[in-house]
């Protein structure tokens, strides 16, 4: 019998949402072959990076964060999420608009909620 290695898997999280009412940015874990990473192995995801406007401004082993620190009214922002693995490998970043709740061209209750640009 050989030795097999597990193939490191870099997919993204999905299902990324900004919810305007709390501030809230959350996720679900990244797919597998269609599946939640919860069936398989989660060695190999160490955590998840938190973007702001495509800088880094945190990292989390949640799936779930309070953006309330980090954004101001008024603005618009691009918040993003990748998965980073045991293997030093990040995923591709997924993106939401935080939009400017202030914004009268916006229209935008608190109670919408934003989706993942590919939506």
């Amino acid at each position: 019998m050989g030795i097999y290695e597990l193939e490191e898997i870099i997919n993204p999280p999905v299902n990324l949402y900004s919810d305007a009412a709390t501030g809230f940015l959350s996720w679900e874990p990244p797919l597998i072959d269609g599946e939640p990473n919860s069936s398989m192995p989660v060695r190999h995801l160490e955590f998840y990076y938190i973007y702001l406007d495509n800088e880094v401004i945190a990292q989390t082993i949640d799936i779930e964060i309070d953006m309330n620190p980090f954004i101001f009214p008024g603005f618009q922002y691009i918040a993003g999420v990748s998965a980073y693995y045991s293997s030093d490998n990040e995923s591709e970043i997924i993106e939401v608009l935080i939009p400017n709740l202030d914004s009268d061209e916006n229209n935008i209750s608190a109670l919408e909620t934003c989706c993942y640009l590919g939506c």
